[in-house]
């Protein structure tokens, strides 16, 4: 069996992007230390 590595603390992704991913893949378990801002970290442009 291959041993598992969780991270555990995020630093760098905007708040909204890094919520995803703790709900999907970390199971609410990643502690978010990201500086949050009001920024819109997902635009979309035609």
């Amino acid at each position: 069996m291959i041993p598992q590595a969780i991270l555990r603390e995020h630093y760098r992704c905007h708040l909204k992007i890094i919520n995803l991913c703790t709900k999907r893949f970390y199971d609410n378990q990643l502690m978010i230390l990201s500086n949050g801002d009001n920024s819109d970290p997902i635009k979309q442009y035609k």
